[in-house]
């Protein structure tokens, strides 16, 4: 290293000890050269402060799990599940074994929540709920079961739980997660906020449903604002935030968590806009979480009786769906959004009613996952919904457009009207892709319409064979025909040159994945 880049890093690690107050520098040696790792003693900070106060970490990293009792703003900061293990492992028998043991975790067998074989995507998938995480140089190894041999980017655990990686780790940094828990609110600490925090390598666990035994943050009730943010690399939920208070989560960033990005149970309201949530219940090779109950971008249950509303974010290659409204979440505007290449839906409304979704792009969903063939894979999906309002999206290379299957878990299915809106599909996938799509299952579809949607085929229209259109039992190829039913009228074909503007316009790709 330069001279003059030593000294530079020497003057900003004492500028940070100052701002920092009762923080303390660690000599590291890492793959990245030599650094100054500047960490913070939070929960004593925590502890001296008063209410209302700002706890400015100043670039400080925190390595140990957080308890929020008292309105706090927390600022730049970062806190890790794992410890620093460089420098602790010695070859055996052609691996490299830790001197440490990781601790015990808490398995969601250990809980009391019912049915947790239903947690994971098979019944004999022993890796899905072992929590333990391992990176060198910021890079996730893929965690074997106990007792295997790991090759390169692989670990495991012996019969001690000691870590062995596969390859030598050299100089490079090692954290290894032994924590579960990043931030968790308690009684008295409603009205917090956390601006430019970083939460990551948590070894937090998940509950059925993806309500979370231990997201890595949790606000247990009490009112939260996270700002400018970030979840990152946690075993199961990234972010928590409800129990009838007001949660508001802006420019902030969650991707790589196990299962979903975040999760909001009867918040009142939520307020999420500008976020981006991506790679969530996908990207962790060893973990594989039920997507029916734990998986989705943002999941959202039980909205509390206040208008809440999802807006300007972007929701990406998530398991399941980008967005997910379940549980009578009622009274939510989803809004200006980006949502594309998510694995089965970009918006899913299970069982919910006065929701909104207007002037988003969904584009490249429903291609991983469950097939096509009840048209439940695509850009939006209606669930058991009623008085949804859906206008002015554009849904673009999605498996499927737009689906609506009525159940019998409510009382009332209709008031479900989709207006303005342009729907295009490739018409690749072996005449199974659907652009609309109403099925009933013992209800009735009256009081539901479409009207004045645009649609696009693969260029083929009325000519073609392919049935593009479904109501009730029946299936149409032809526009015209399905302008006759309730479940669609006044609607046209796009034309190959109104696609490409609509496509240009929209910084869409030209054509289906």
């Amino acid at each position: 290293m330069p001279r003059s880049w030593y000294l530079f890093v020497q003057i900003i690690s004492v500028s940070l000890l100052v701002a920092c107050g009762v923080c303390r520098s660690a000599s590291l040696v890492g793959g990245y050269g030599e650094y100054k790792e500047v960490q913070c003693h939070l929960q004593q900070r925590i502890e001296q402060a008063s209410a209302g106060d700002i706890i400015n970490g100043a670039g400080c990293v925190e390595r140990s799990a957080v308890k929020l009792q008292k309105r706090l703003t927390l600022q730049n900061l970062t806190i890790k599940g794992s410890d620093d293990w460089s420098g602790d492992f010695t070859a055996v028998g052609g691996n490299y074994q830790s001197r440490r043991t990781v601790p015990e975790f808490e398995e969601p067998s250990d809980t009391d929540d019912w049915d947790n074989a239903q947690l994971c995507e098979t019944a004999d998938d022993v890796m899905c709920i072992e929590a333990e995480m391992v990176f060198v140089n910021g890079t996730y190894l893929r965690q074997l079961p106990d007792g295997s041999d790991p090759g390169a980017g692989e670990f495991a655990l012996d019969e001690e739980r000691r870590v062995i990686l596969g390859s030598d780790p050299g100089n490079a940094l090692v954290e290894v997660v032994v924590r579960q828990m990043g931030i968790h609110m308690y009684r008295g600490s409603a009205g917090a906020v956390l601006d430019n925090v970083l939460v990551t390598q948590v070894g937090n666990t998940v509950g059925p449903h993806g309500l979370g035994t231990g997201p890595a943050i949790k606000n247990n009730g009490q009112a939260l604002t996270v700002k400018n943010s970030e979840v990152s690399w946690v075993h199961g939920t990234g972010m928590s935030c409800g129990g009838g208070v007001r949660c508001e989560i802006t420019g902030t960033e969650v991707h790589h968590a196990g299962a979903a990005g975040m999760n909001s149970f009867k918040a009142r309201p939520l307020i999420f806009d500008h976020n981006r949530i991506h790679h969530n219940c996908t990207s962790l090779p060893d973990v594989h979480y039920n997507d029916t109950f734990t998986c989705s971008g943002l999941k959202i249950i039980g909205q509390a009786s206040v208008p809440g509303s999802v807006t300007d974010s972007e929701f990406y290659k998530n398991d399941h769906s980008g967005i997910w409204l379940d549980g009578r979440a009622n009274e939510i505007t989803i809004a200006n959004n980006r949502i594309h290449h998510n694995e089965e839906r970009g918006i899913e409304i299970e069982n919910s009613s006065d929701v909104t979704i207007r002037d988003n792009v969904l584009f490249a969903n429903g291609w991983v996952g469950t097939t096509s063939a009840a048209f439940n894979s695509g850009g939006i999906y209606i669930l058991d919904g009623a008085d949804v309002k859906i206008y002015r999206n554009v849904m673009a290379w999605n498996r499927d457009g737009f689906a609506y299957i009525g159940g019998e878990r409510r009382d009332r299915n209709t008031g479900i009207e989709m207006y303005d809106n342009d729907i295009i599909v490739g018409g690749t996938d072996a005449g199974n892709q659907i652009l609309t799509g109403w099925l009933l299952r013992g209800d009735e579809l009256g009081g539901n319409i479409a009207h004045d949607n645009r649609y696009y085929y693969g260029g083929q229209k009325d000519d073609s064979a392919k049935n593009k259109f479904q109501w009730d039992r029946a299936k149409y190829a032809s526009l015209a025909e399905f302008n006759s039913t309730p479940g669609e009228e006044n609607s046209h074909w796009l034309s190959n040159d109104e696609v490409r503007r609509l496509l240009s316009a929209n910084k869409l790709p030209t054509k289906s994945p």
